[in-house]
């Protein structure tokens, strides 16, 4: 069964506009999807959802489902699986934590349509 294994203990370290967080703890998470435990070290930067500030986008997906969204990002980042894969393991990630149905839907929808971006970035 996918479940946290702790919670999310992070420092805002870049107030802005789109504000960067730095975890002060290990995030991990047990995922049936990766058959594997993902550990998110110590001193890894997120900025969460990279949601637009537009409000309709931000009353959608900002300040939603933020350890999902630091498991995706450190997942992007370290690329342990493929992109589609690190996509699904989002989705995972946010239906173990409670984020609504249609909510995670459409975030993994987003998600899959602008993913490449930041993906070819790393």
């Amino acid at each position: 069964m996918s479940k946290f294994l702790s919670e999310l203990n992070v420092e805002c370290i870049e107030d802005s506009a789109n504000p960067k967080w730095r975890l002060l703890s290990p995030l991990i998470y047990v995922s049936n999807l990766a058959d594997q435990m993902i550990v998110v070290p110590i001193g890894f930067i997120t900025d969460f959802a990279s949601t637009p500030r537009v409000p309709f986008f931000f009353a959608i997906a900002g300040n939603i489902a933020t350890k999902a969204s630091t498991i995706h990002d450190y997942l992007y980042t370290s690329q342990l699986f493929d992109r589609e894969k690190s996509d699904n393991i989002f989705l995972e990630a946010c239906d173990t934590s409670g984020v609504a149905q249609w909510r995670s839907r459409m975030m993994w929808l987003a998600i899959r349509m602008f993913g490449s971006n930041f993906w070819k970035e790393k």
